[in-house]
């Protein structure tokens, strides 16, 4: 990745999600580190970690456009 600063664009709930978002992102040409929080007391109906979207700070603004261009409700 350059020397750019690394920043927390999304959390993901599932592995398989943030997955999928970093398959996107990287398809657009934006490199994505991903990263767990693993909770051992999960909230109920929570799964057992969430899963940090890391990008470049150069990067952050144009991968949440992306993000909310494929997840908009």
């Amino acid at each position: 990745m350059n020397n750019d600063k690394l920043v927390v664009c999304h959390t993901a709930r599932t592995e398989w999600q943030a997955q999928l978002i970093k398959e996107i992102l990287e398809n657009y040409g934006v490199p994505v580190i991903l990263g767990a929080d693993v909770s051992p007391f999960p909230a109920v109906g929570s799964s057992f970690s969430e899963v940090r979207i890391t990008v470049r700070q150069s990067d952050l603004r144009r991968a949440q456009e992306i993000i909310a261009d494929h997840f908009a409700t």
